[in-house]
């Protein structure tokens, strides 16, 4: 009996330690993302990694307060847009403001289809935000997903330029390489 409390405590231990780990150092990338590219924002002290087979067109503007990254790849583009907050706004949960507000904006507009409601998420460990727009016919047409660390706010979008071949578990995967710096 004695053993069996002896391994459960090692057990949890083990689990302790790689929980620590992950969230730590971020969750494991699979072999294909190790051979993406990384984009560095030094300005944000962030990077964001994406296949091989997109091209970017990365910089920042002359404010240095917003940079855009634009990814480019087979009938998908993908764009980041990155923001840091002013004084004089607050970053107190800016991220759900923001996309609370284009949600509102779009509902108004009458975009074509269906928005889903706005989901938590987690991404690269980071609390965020995502909002999925369908067509009538229930295919994806863009997705946006809003994070925040302190001041800086992440803008990921996507539009299909084909109709038809988004792929939201890529853009997942691209959103989940996001990882924070000093």
């Amino acid at each position: 009996m004695l053993q069996k409390i002896g391994m459960l405590k090692i057990l949890g231990l083990v689990t302790i330690v790689v929980i620590i780990m992950i969230l730590w150092f971020g969750a494991p990338t699979t072999l294909a993302q190790q051979d993406w590219k990384t984009y560095l924002d030094p300005i944000h002290k962030v990077t964001v990694k994406y296949p091989q087979e997109y091209f970017d067109t990365g910089y920042a503007d002359s404010y240095e307060n917003t940079s855009i990254l634009n990814l480019y790849g087979p009938g998908i583009d993908m764009n980041l847009n990155i923001e840091r907050l002013n004084s004089s706004q607050s970053n107190e949960n800016t991220a759900l403001k923001w996309i609370t507000k284009q949600y509102n904006q779009m509902l108004e507009a009458g975009v074509h289809g269906t928005l889903q409601n706005i989901t938590e998420m987690k991404y690269g460990g980071h609390l965020g935000y995502e909002m999925i727009s369908y067509d009538p016919e229930g295919i994806i047409i863009f997705d946006n997903i809003y994070l925040q660390n302190e001041d800086v706010i992440l803008d990921f979008g996507f539009v299909d330029r084909d109709d038809r071949s988004y792929e939201g578990e890529l853009f997942d995967k691209i959103a989940n390489t996001t990882m924070f710096f000093d």
